[in-house]
């Protein structure tokens, strides 16, 4: 530890608190888009199988 070249330790927590800045920016961003409702599956599945199963069994 003490063979490190100065600067060495403020490097690492400006490393770090870059990342935590980048995490928090990320969560903030997806929770915004989630409150949108950009990742809300808008399609009704049960109704799209039905159609689907209808079509092969109408063949």
């Amino acid at each position: 530890m003490q063979n490190l070249p100065p600067g060495t330790y403020s490097l690492a927590v400006l490393g770090a608190l870059f990342f935590l800045l980048q995490a928090y920016w990320i969560s903030i961003t997806l929770r915004d888009l989630k409150s949108q409702g950009v990742f809300a599956d808008k399609r009704d599945q049960i109704a799209e199988t039905r159609k689907k199963l209808e079509k092969l069994l109408n063949k």
